[in-house]
């Protein structure tokens, strides 16, 4: 795979961000904010020309990375001795071993993992993030924006299975060695 995927309805922005144009009017925000900033056309604040946090309401952004870079960048860091970063080169190397590279996009932020599901809709998007600070933990949170979050920590011995747990009941995507017992091969 060459590293590219089909992000549905979202549009790259000049600097490979995914953006997402919002839904309805100002009032469906839930009232998370009571005046919204001006933005430019790829939902970044004409203010400061960085993009909106995701509660917004704008225009959502969520910045898709090829998962070869994803796993580059974690495998870098965990030479250079950053060890918490392990469980999330372990679940973007699952995403890509378990053939789900093709339903899930993932970004990192500044130690952290998010995935969510392909192909991206109309936003809020809502988003699964994996973080560890080197406790011997690791943290699932599934951010929602139309429900209550999930937020569980476990070992980091059990980031894998409680990752594609979360995959599989927030975005019904499955690792490949379920879907070939699901078949029958």
């Amino acid at each position: 795979m060459d590293g590219t995927v089909d992000i549905g309805k979202g549009e790259l922005d000049e600097a490979g961000l995914v953006v997402v144009q919002p839904v309805g009017d100002d009032s469906s925000d839930g009232g998370h904010c009571d005046s919204l900033p001006e933005v430019d056309g790829a939902g970044r604040g004409k203010e400061y020309g960085m993009p909106l946090p995701y509660d917004r309401g704008v225009a959502d952004l969520f910045p898709g990375r090829p998962w070869s870079d994803i796993i580059a960048t974690y495998e870098s860091r965990l030479e250079n001795g950053a060890l918490f970063v392990s469980p999330m080169l372990d679940v973007a190397r699952s995403v890509v071993a378990e053939q789900a590279d093709s339903q899930l996009v993932g970004h990192t932020s500044m130690n952290d993992l998010l995935v969510t599901s392909l192909p991206l809709g109309e936003g809020p998007i809502d988003h699964v993030r994996v973080s560890s600070r080197g406790s011997g933990t690791v943290r699932i949170s599934h951010m929602s924006f139309r429900g209550r979050d999930d937020d569980i920590t476990r070992p980091t011995s059990e980031a894998l299975p409680l990752f594609w747990r979360f995959m599989i009941e927030k975005y019904g995507v499955h690792p490949a060695r379920d879907r070939r017992g699901r078949s029958g091969a």
